[in-house]
């Protein structure tokens, strides 16, 4: 379990003082101790300086690459001011962590009736060659993503074990009585990019878009352009099979995953303790019954947990998630001004499949 809206820790003492690192991050504490002697922000909707300080120090503390911490580091001590931190704060936040915390929603929502084929029906001990051959064949699309997943994982997700009941009513897959069903879904570990606010706000969006892949590539390690871009963000190094009670758990940060020393294992973590109960086990490993179909990616996965770990504990995960809702609910703005900063929030906000 993970506690929230947590002040932050001292300097790891492997960060010799005098050191970029050491420097960047006494930053964070002191910008985290200014910000704290300040009146409280009124407006539940307004980024403050406090989450633009925590934000920054805990993303540096769980930075997933040598790499990305280097490149924090350098933008944290190119700040002027509280205010230019504020501003970084809010930045990694808009593009990069709020990119991963979705809404309480699931793949197939994004996707017409059209997008999705029925799976062919048949005997499952004569069907698995011809349909992992007809399926590698195809184009990168969310179908062929969702389907090779399923085979790759055993018709199971990955976090409950659970077996796929439409597979099952598919005949692609023999039940087993001491193993519960369920339905699945396809969960990207990055979120697909779209164009749709590029195309309508110019510009603006194609900035915005350009933001979040930079600091995906820089901080994450991650190249959207050369790996993830369009149909190829569908690729199996990006998906894993889950119920559609995790799927949404998972892209709400209520859980992610972090690696242990052994290749492709990880150990769940949690916002609160009862959703790891709901885990047959904490220890995960993922196998896949086919060498020609590849395993979630090591290093897709090291970026959601930090961002899930760093939401948590700076607290804007909570934050984020108001936003959400109260995008979500409200019909009208507030004539005396009070939701200026809501509808900034929403025009920023870059679209997203997960």
């Amino acid at each position: 379990m993970v506690k929230h809206f947590v002040p932050l820790p001292q300097a790891p003492t492997s960060w010799a003082p005098g050191t970029s690192l050491h420097h960047a991050y006494i930053r964070c504490l002191e910008y985290e101790h200014s910000a704290s002697c300040s009146r409280p922000q009124k407006n539940a909707w307004q980024f403050t300086h406090l989450l633009a300080a925590r934000v920054l120090g805990y993303l540096f503390l769980h930075a997933p690459t040598y790499e990305g911490r280097e490149w924090l580091s350098s933008q944290i001590l190119s700040c002027n001011d509280d205010d230019a931190l504020l501003d970084l704060g809010k930045e990694y936040n808009d593009h990069l962590i709020r990119i991963f915390q979705r809404p309480p929603r699931y793949s197939g929502d994004d996707l017409s009736d059209s997008d999705v084929d029925e799976f062919p029906t048949g005997d499952p001990a004569s069907q698995p060659e011809a349909l992992l051959a007809d399926l590698l064949a195809k184009p990168p699309s969310y179908d062929r993503a969702k389907r090779l997943a399923l085979i790759r994982d055993g018709y199971r997700s990955v976090f409950s074990g659970e077996f796929d009941f439409p597979s099952i009513l598919a005949g692609l897959v023999f039940p087993i009585p001491e193993i519960s069903v369920t339905e699945t879904s396809a969960a990207h570990v990055i979120p697909v990019l779209t164009n749709d606010i590029m195309r309508e706000n110019g510009m603006k969006a194609k900035a915005s878009i350009t933001t979040v892949r930079d600091i995906i590539e820089h901080f994450g390690g991650v190249s959207i352009m050369e790996e993830l871009s369009g149909q190829a963000a569908h690729r199996l190094e990006n998906v894993l099979t889950l119920d559609l009670v995790f799927h949404s758990f998972f892209r709400q940060f209520y859980i992610w995953l972090e690696a242990t020393t052994v290749p492709n294992q990880y150990r769940a973590n949690a916002m609160v303790e009862s959703v790891l109960n709901k885990l047959p086990n904490r220890i995960i490993t993922f196998t896949s019954t086919d060498p020609r179909l590849p395993l979630p990616s090591p290093r897709y996965l090291a970026l959601h947990a930090a961002c899930a770990k760093t939401a948590h504990l700076s607290g804007v995960r909570a934050f984020n998630a108001r936003v959400m809702e109260d995008l979500q609910e409200s019909r009208t703005m507030k004539n005396d001004g009070g939701s200026a900063e809501l509808l900034a929030t929403a025009l920023s906000r870059i679209a997203t499949i997960d």
